[in-house]
């Protein structure tokens, strides 16, 4: 399986990525092991998907990256991470 994700730190920056191990990747921002977020922890997250494929999630990673500000906000108006 894979996911696609956005987290979203204190400054209100969102980032948005895909990983088959959730869980291993959101430690990985919240430690600085990974480059971009880096030094701006920390993170929550907000947002997942879950993919049979790499193909389908990369395509919802690519859209999710298009989006703007408002349209990630009202994307996450509508979802509960548990």
């Amino acid at each position: 399986m894979y996911f696609v994700y956005i987290i979203k730190n204190h400054q209100g920056l969102f980032y948005k990525g895909f990983t088959q191990d959730l869980d291993k990747r959101i430690f990985e921002h919240n430690n600085d092991l990974s480059r971009y977020t880096s030094g701006k922890s920390p993170w929550i997250l907000v947002y997942f998907k879950e993919f049979e494929t790499k193909t389908e999630a990369l395509k919802e990673e690519l859209r999710l990256k298009k989006l703007n500000v408002a349209s990630i906000e009202r994307l996450l108006s509508g979802f509960q991470v548990e």
